[in-house]
């Protein structure tokens, strides 16, 4: 960047980790379709997945990128290290409570806010937290008492002012990167 700091994202591409090789990529999606390009440089190893569904679909479809991970782990997996898990834990009611509501997008670009809308809402049912845009709705789990998975690796990480929950940081895909900064509206 031009203030010499660092992020994993340019060009349209990513750049991150994926089962400790080195990772290239970048995933789209529109109404019913989703795809992901998944590029390993230093194995010279290449995968392209392009799919006809939504890019959150319902029950156990997987999306394009998660095709696409589990295709190079049958081509790579002698040079992967251990997959990463996320531990699920529960809180207490009255924490998932403090998370609760609408939270609008702040750093969002265009096409993030034409995707998604500009409220993301986090609701509670059965002691478990959901988030809702206009892409749909995803399970949150926690595994911090702030900190809480997706089933796409994505994390949410809710932020706080003196106990006061003001907003939270999305990293997508779990790639380490603050994809996007969310308010909590009062």
């Amino acid at each position: 960047m031009n203030d010499g700091s660092a992020i994993k994202y340019g060009f349209g591409w990513m750049v991150s980790q994926f089962r400790g090789l080195k990772e290239v990529g970048h995933g789209g999606d529109i109404t019913g379709f989703n795809s992901y390009i998944a590029r390993y440089p230093d194995e010279q190893f290449t995968v392209i997945v392009l799919s006809n569904i939504e890019m959150r679909p319902p029950g156990p479809l997987p999306n394009a990128g998660d095709l696409a991970h589990k295709i190079a782990e049958l081509y790579l997996s002698d040079k992967m290290s251990t997959t990463k898990v996320h531990l699920a834990i529960q809180l207490d009611s009255n924490i998932l409570d403090s998370y609760t509501g609408p939270y609008k997008w702040v750093n969002a670009s265009k096409g993030w806010i034409e995707a998604s809308g500009e409220i993301f809402t986090i609701v509670k049912r059965n002691n478990q937290l959901f988030g809702q845009s206009k892409l749909g709705e995803v399970e949150l789990s926690a595994e911090a008492e702030n900190q809480f998975f997706m089933k796409d690796n994505s994390t949410i990480k809710f932020t706080k002012d003196n106990a006061i929950v003001t907003g939270m940081i999305l990293d997508a895909m779990g790639l380490g990167v603050a994809i996007v900064n969310a308010e909590k509206l009062r």
